[in-house]
């Protein structure tokens, strides 16, 4: 028997576990959980290589100075970020859904990269600052985020795919496997010619997370409509409020 466990161990083909042998190439500086290294296992499809370099990049980022125009991670609250903020082109929404996962709200025809204020550092930094509050809110056994995309009267102008290919990275590389659902709401016909261009650039795990509905009954089953803004359903009664959140003490993510 120990001949043969020995052979194994010894075969070209032999895998150890993932997550030990990643722990084992990262040391014991790193702080993050086990729940956060099978994020980026997931990602990498069990790849120790390759994960151990998304967790060291991550590392990186995390600790990078300057970040998006500002000192560092810990720098990027409200007061640096309210263009984006007054623009009302995403937020979250002040309560979770019954699983525990925050819902992030978004409206694509409110995004204008030629506003006065646009930045592409700001817009980074508005990202980071919106994703950061939402994995603050997480609930119970959750680990995942909402998002919802609210695509009417979405138009030529609002295409913008420097920011689309920011999303991305952030989303694969920064937060991976964080998306529990992604609900694209009343696209338009120009809409697809986009999802053409980025649907190749997302992971099948991404893209199995995304739905497209057109209808409050589609929604619903998806989301419940007394947990969306009131601009979205009827049932839902919050309004935002860019006064209110920029009213808010600072709170520097951790």
């Amino acid at each position: 028997v120990m001949k043969r466990v020995l052979g194994a161990l010894q075969s070209p083909t032999f895998q150890p576990a993932p997550l030990p042998a990643l722990k084992r190439r990262l040391g014991n500086e790193h702080g993050l959980s086990d729940t956060d290294l099978r994020r980026f296992l997931t990602t990498a499809n069990d790849q120790v290589n390759l994960a151990h370099e998304l967790v060291r990049n991550y590392l990186e980022w995390r600790t990078r100075s300057p970040m998006y125009g500002v000192e560092c991670l810990a720098a990027i609250t409200a007061q640096t970020v309210v263009g984006e903020i007054e623009s009302g082109k995403a937020y979250l929404m002040p309560w979770c859904m019954p699983s525990g996962e925050p819902i992030v709200v978004s409206h694509g025809r409110m995004h204008d990269n030629r506003a006065p204020h646009y930045t592409v550092d700001e817009n980074m930094r508005f990202m980071v600052f919106v994703m950061e509050r939402a994995l603050a809110m997480i609930q119970g056994e959750a680990t995942e985020v909402y998002a919802f995309l609210d695509l009417n009267g979405f138009k030529k102008e609002n295409v913008d795919y420097t920011f689309t290919k920011n999303l991305i990275y952030l989303m694969t590389k920064i937060y991976p496997e964080r998306l529990a659902l992604g609900v694209i709401w009343c696209p338009p016909a120009l809409f697809e010619g986009v999802w053409k261009v980025v649907k190749p650039l997302l992971s099948q795990r991404i893209k199995d997370k995304v739905r497209f509905c057109t209808t409050h009954a589609e929604l619903d089953k998806l989301i419940p409509l007394a947990l969306l803004p009131k601009c979205i359903s009827s049932q839902g009664t919050y309004i935002y409020s860019p006064a209110q959140l920029l009213s808010e003490p600072a709170k520097k993510p951790e």
